[in-house]
C-alpha cells in the first residue's frame, strides 16, 4: 500500500515515450576530479561502520570534497561487487515527477532492475522492482540540498530496507525525519569534521605531483589555517605549482587572496538575502557567538534564528559546545567577511567596544580584553584590564594578550589604574629593565601614598611586588630573609579565596628559602605553590614551580629527583606553550646542568644548543642564568677550549650587565678564574689575575659557592695548603648543614686534594670517602672528572689503601667508571694540547696571510696584547720562535696544517702568501 500522492505521477511530467532519456547519462556516475584524489582510509572507515544504517548523511559548507569523497567510496563499494547508483541532482528533481524519473533512470543504469519500455515513472513500479534486489544496494543522491522535497522521505519508508540512501548535501534536509531515525538507530550522520584534511593528508595531497618536500611545520600551518578545507588546499596547491615558495604561499594564504574571496562571494555570501549578509558582516570578527551576544552588540532581536539558519544551510558555522550554544565561523570565511565590512564601512570599532562590554559582564575575560584591544581604545582597554587583574591576569597564563594589551595603554593612564600599572613594571622586568622596573615602582608607591580614589592595590598584593620585584632586580632591596618573614605573615592577611597571591607568595618563598640555603622550607613551599596554582588552573605558575623544584633537587645532589621534576616540568611546557617557548628552554637550561654533572657532555651540549641563546634574548631569572652559563664554561672547560670559555664569560657578562644581574657576572668570572688557576696549577701556561671584586658574594649561595672555592683555589696556588684545607672544609661543613650536598661534593674533593698536598693523607682520603658516596648514589662524575690528575690520584688511592675493603657494589662500579673517564679525559687532553683551539687556527692563517699584529687584531676583532698572547702559545705549542718558522712547520706538517684549517691554502710548490 502506498502513500498517498505516491501513486502516479503522470499528469506531473511531460508526455515521453521514454522518461530515463531525459536524464544526461553524466549524472549517473561520479564526476571525475579534475585535480586528482589522495587515499582517505580514515574517512572510509568511518562510512565502513554505518553499513548497517538506511540512511547516511553527509552535510558540509562547499568546498570540501563531498563529492570526490563519496565518489571515491562508490567506487570502493563497487569493487567489493556492492551494487550502488548515483544520481547528482539538480533544481529540477525538487518537482516530484522529475525526481522519480531520475530516480528511476539512475537505478535502471546501475542494473538494479529493467524498466518495461514505453512507461511513466511511478513510484510504486520503482518500489516492486527494488523489492526484487537482493542483498545490499547503496543509492547516493548528490547535491541533495538542490532538490530537497517531501517525496523523499516518503520514498524512505516505501522501498526496501535494503537499499540504502545516501545523501550528500550542503544544508541539512529539515524533510527527511533525521531525528526519528536517529532514535531508531537507522541513520549516520558523518561529522564534518571527518572531511577536513588531515595534517598527514595535507601532505600527501601537496605532494602527489609537485613533490615540494614541505617541511612539517609548513604542513602543520596549513592544516590549521585551512582547517583542513580542500578548496583552499587546492589552491595553494595552484600557487606551488606556479613556483611560489612555501612560506610565500602560506602568507598569501587568507579569506582575502582572489580565488578564495571569489569562491566566498559565489557560493556563499552572494546568494544571501540582505539581512543575512548584513548580520555576518557585523559579527565576523568574533571568534565565538551567540544569539544574545548577537542581539545586543549588533542591536537586533532575531539573532539566534539568523545562526540556526545559518548553520542548517552549511555557512561555514558550527557549534562549539555540545548545547549548541555557541558557534563560530571558519577562520578564512571570517577573513573575508572582515575584509568585506571594511569596504562596507561598517564600524567595526562600535561592535568591538560593544563586544569587549557584553563578554565583559558576564565574566568571559580573554574575550573581552581582546575586543577592548581590538577596538583601539585606551581607556577602555586599561578598564578591561584592570577589572581582570592587571598583572595577576598576565601571570595567570595570559602574557601575550597583556603584553598586547599594554602596548595600548597610554602611560599618562597607569596612575588611575594601579593592578594595570604594575602588570607594566612587571612586563618591564621580563624584558630586562630592571632599572625602569625599580624606577617605575617607585611612582607607583608614591602614588599609592596620595590615592584618595578607585580602588588600589591592597598591602599584601604590593608587599608580594616588591618582593618579587627584589628577586628579579638582584640586589637588596631588603635583605632575602626579611623578606621570606614577611611573606610569611601574610599568611593570615590573605583570605582562602586568593588563590593567586597565595600562589605567588608560596612560589616567592620557595625562592627566597632556596637562595637562603633553607632548601627543606623552598621545596615545601613550592608544593604549597603548586597546589594554589592548580586551584586556580595558572599551568605556567605550575611549570615554574616544577623548574625551581628541580633546580633545588640539584643543589641538594638528587640528581634522579631533579631529572624527574625538571621533564614533567618540561612536558607540560612543551603541551602548554610549545618546544620552542621560554619555558621549554628554561627548563633545557636545567635539564643541561644535571646531564653536565652525570658527565652526558654530549646530552648537556643539546640542550644548551637553543636554550642558552634563547633564554639571552627573552626571559628568565638568575638561578637560570648562572646554571646555563655554568654549564657552558663547564663544557668548554672539559675540551680545554679557553677560548671558547672566555666567549661564553663575556656573554654572560653582557647579560649581567644588560639585565642588572650582578652576581651572575661575579659568580662566572669567579668560575673562569677558578678553571685558570687550575690550569696554572697543572703547569700550563700562567696567566696574570687583576683583582676580583666578590664584594656582597656572601647574601646568594650561588656566588657564594663560587667565590669560596675560588678563594680556596688561591690558597693553594700560593703554597698554602693546609690553610686551603681548613678553608674548604668549613663552607663545605656550612653547605652540608644547609643541605647542598652537590656543591658540597665539589668542595669536599677540593679540601681532600688540598689535605693531600700538605701530607695529610689518612684525612684526605676519609674526606675523600664523603665527596665519593653521595656521588655515587646519583651517578655525579662532574666534580671528580673537573679536578683533572689531582683527583685521579685519590680515586686510585682509595681504590688500592690498605686496610680497605667494601663490598659496595655500587660505590665500587662507580669508582671503576670514574678511573675509566679519567683515563679516558687524560687522553683526550693530551691530545688537545697538541691540537690548536679555534681562535690560534683563525690567527695562524692571519699570520700565514702575512698580517701584521695590529691587522689580526683588526680582523679578529680582539685587542693588540691578546694576538700577542695567542702567539706565544701558538709558537709554544709549535715549537718554533719566530713567523717564519711557523709556516715553515706547516709546510712541513701537512696534518698540523690541516688541523689550523690552512691545508688548502698551500699552494702547489709548497708556497704560501706570505713565503
Amino acid at each position: 500500500m502506498l502513500p498517498s500522492g505516491l501513486h502516479n505521477h503522470k499528469d506531473a511530467l511531460p508526455a515521453a515515450a521514454n522518461m530515463s532519456h531525459w536524464v544526461a547519462p553524466t549524472r549517473f556516475k561520479p564526476a571525475a576530479p579534475a585535480d586528482g584524489l589522495i587515499p582517505r582510509p580514515a574517512l572510509f572507515q568511518a562510512l565502513r561502520q554505518a553499513a548497517s544504517a538506511r540512511v547516511i548523511l553527509v552535510q558540509a559548507p562547499p568546498g570540501y570534497g563531498k563529492s570526490c569523497a563519496l565518489g571515491q567510496w562508490f567506487e570502493l563499494l563497487r569493487a567489493e561487487s556492492v551494487p550502488c547508483a548515483w544520481l547528482s541532482l539538480d533544481e529540477r528533481e525538487a518537482e516530484p515527477g522529475q525526481f522519480l524519473t531520475s530516480l528511476e533512470a539512475a537505478c535502471q543504469a546501475a542494473n538494479f532492475f529493467a524498466a518495461p519500455p514505453n512507461s511513466q515513472a511511478e513510484a510504486g513500479r520503482i518500489a516492486k522492482a527494488l523489492e526484487h534486489c537482493e542483498g545490499r544496494h547503496v543509492l547516493f543522491l548528490d547535491d541533495f540540498h538542490l532538490a530537497e522535497s517531501a517525496l523523499a522521505r516518503q520514498l524512505l519508508n516505501t522501498l526496501p530496507r535494503a537499499l540504502q540512501w545516501v545523501f550528500i548535501s550542503r544544508a541539512r534536509p529539515a524533510g527527511l525525519g533525521l531525528a526519528s531515525l536517529r532514535a531508531q538507530s537507522e541513520c549516520f550522520v558523518l561529522p564534518w569534521e571527518a572531511l577536513k584534511f588531515s595534517k598527514k593528508e595535507v601532505r600527501a595531497y601537496l605532494e602527489a605531483d609537485a613533490k615540494p618536500d614541505l617541511p612539517d611545520r609548513i604542513c602543520a600551518e596549513l592544516a590549521e589555517r585551512t582547517e583542513g578545507w580542500p578548496i583552499a588546499l587546492q589552491a595553494v596547491r595552484q600557487w606551488l605549482r606556479a613556483g611560489l615558495k612555501a612560506e610565500a604561499a602560506l602568507r598569501r594564504l587568507t579569506g582575502r587572496c582572489a580565488e578564495l574571496a571569489e569562491y566566498f562571494m559565489e557560493q556563499a555570501f552572494a546568494g544571501q538575502p540582505e539581512e543575512t549578509r548584513r548580520f555576518l558582516l557585523q559579527t565576523a570578527f568574533l571568534e565565538r557567538l551567540n544569539g544574545d551576544a548577537a542581539n545586543e552588540i549588533c542591536g537586533i532581536a532575531d539573532a539566534w534564528p539568523l545562526l540556526e539558519s545559518l548553520e542548517r544551510r552549511g555557512m561555514f558555522l558550527a557549534c562549539v559546545d555540545p548545547n549548541r550554544e555557541w558557534h563560530r565561523l571558519h577562520r578564512l570565511f571570517a577573513e573575508f567577511l572582515e575584509d568585506r565590512a571594511r569596504r562596507a564601512n561598517i564600524d567595526l570599532k562600535r561592535l568591538r567596544m560593544a563586544a569587549a562590554a557584553w563578554f565583559g559582564k558576564r565574566g568571559h575575560g580573554a574575550e573581552a580584553l581582546r575586543y577592548a584591544r581590538l577596538s583601539g581604545c585606551s581607556e577602555l582597554t586599561a578598564q578591561t584590564l584592570e577589572s581582570l587583574g592587571g598583572w595577576q591576569y598576565a601571570i595567570q597564563d595570559n602574557l601575550p594578550e597583556v603584553r598586547a594589551a599594554l602596548d595600548l595603554v597610554d602611560a599618562e593612564a597607569l596612575p588611575r589604574f594601579p593592578k594595570v600599572w604594575l602588570a607594566k613594571i612587571y612586563f618591564d622586568l621580563k624584558a630586562g629593565h630592571p632599572k625602569r622596573a625599580e624606577q617605575g615602582f617607585k611612582s607607583f608607591s608614591n602614588q599609592l601614598r596620595r590615592q584618595t580614589a578607585g580602588e588600589p592595590a591592597t598591602e599584601s598584593e604590593v608587599r608580594i611586588f616588591r618582593s618579587m620585584l627584589s628577586i628579579y632586580c638582584d640586589h637588596e632591596l631588603e635583605s632575602g630573609d626579611a623578606q621570606a618573614s614577611q611573606l610569611e605573615t601574610l599568611d593570615g592577611a590573605l583570605s582562602c579565596n586568593e588563590d593567586f597571591l597565595q600562589a605567588v607568595r608560596w612560589n616567592l618563598l620557595c625562592v627566597l628559602h632556596g637562595q637562603g640555603g633553607r632548601l627543606g622550607q623552598a621545596l615545601k613551599a613550592g608544593d604549597q605553590a603548586i597546589e594554589h596554582f592548580q586551584r586556580f588552573g595558572s599551568l605556567y605558575g605550575e611549570i615554574a614551580i616544577h623548574f625551581h623544584q628541580g633546580y633545588l633537587f640539584h643543589l641538594q645532589g638528587r640528581l634522579r629527583h631533579a631529572w624527574l621534576s625538571l621533564m614533567q616540568g618540561c612536558e607540560l611546557a612543551g603541551k602548554g606553550f610549545g618546544k620552542d617557548g621560554d619555558l621549554s628552554m628554561i627548563g633545557s637550561v636545567f635539564l643541561a646542568q644535571v646531564a653536565y654533572q652525570q658527565n652526558d657532555c654530549a646530552l648537556a651540549s643539546a640542550f644548551l644548543e637553543s636554550a642558552l641563546p634563547h633564554v639571552e634574548r627573552s626571559d628568565a631569572w638568575l638561578e637560570v642564568y648562572v646554571s646555563a652559563y655554568a654549564t657552558a664554561l663547564g663544557l668548554a672547560m672539559a675540551e680545554q677550549d679557553e677560548d671558547r670559555g672566555r666567549e661564553i664569560l663575556n656573554r654572560a657578562i653582557a647579560t649581567a650587565s644588560q639585565r642588572g644581574l650582578p652576581r651572575l657576572q661575579q659568580a662566572m668570572l669567579a668560575y673562569f678564574r677558578d678553571f685558570q688557576i687550575k690550569n696554572a696549577m697543572q703547569g700550563k701556561q700562567p696567566v696574570e689575575f687583576g683583582k676580583l671584586d666578590l664584594s656582597g658574594s656572601q647574601f646568594h649561595p650561588l656566588t657564594s659557592y663560587y667565590a669560596e672555592r675560588l678563594r680556596g683555589r688561591e690558597m693553594l696556588l700560593n703554597g698554602q695548603a693546609e690553610q686551603a684545607a681548613r678553608h674548604f672544609a668549613r663552607h663545605a661543613q656550612a653547605l652540608h648543614s644547609s643541605g647542598q650536598i652537590g656543591h658540597c661534593i665539589s668542595l669536599r674533593i677540593l679540601q681532600a686534594i688540598a689535605q693531600s698536598g700538605s701530607g695529610q693523607r689518612e684525612q684526605a682520603l676519609a674526606t675523600f670517602e664523603e665527596a665519593l658516596m653521595p656521588a655515587a648514589a646519583e651517578g655525579m662524575r662532574r666534580p671528580f672528572l673537573d679536578e683533572g690528575e689531582a683527583a685521579l690520584r685519590l680515586v686510585e688511592e682509595v681504590r688500592i689503601s690498605a686496610g680497605r675493603s667494601f663490598d659496595d657494589r655500587l660505590r665500587n662500579s662507580f669508582l671503576s667508571d670514574l678511573l675509566s673517564e679519567m683515563d679516558a679525559a687524560k687522553s683526550r687532553s693530551a691530545r688537545a694540547s697538541e691540537l690548536l683551539t679555534q681562535r690560534e687556527q683563525a690567527i695562524l692563517r692571519l699570520l700565514a696571510q702575512g698580517c701584521s699584529n695590529p691587522e689580526i687584531a683588526d680582523l679578529a676583532d680582539v685587542s693588540v696584547n691578546t694576538v700577542k698572547f695567542h702567539l706565544k702559545n701558538l709558537f709554544a705549542k709549535l715549537g718554533v720562535q719566530s713567523r717564519k718558522e711557523v709556516v715553515s712547520t706547516l709546510i712541513r706538517n701537512p696534518d698540523l696544517a690541516a688541523n689550523a684549517g690552512w691545508a688548502d691554502e698551500l699552494g702547489s710548490e709548497g708556497r704560501t702568501p706570505c713565503a
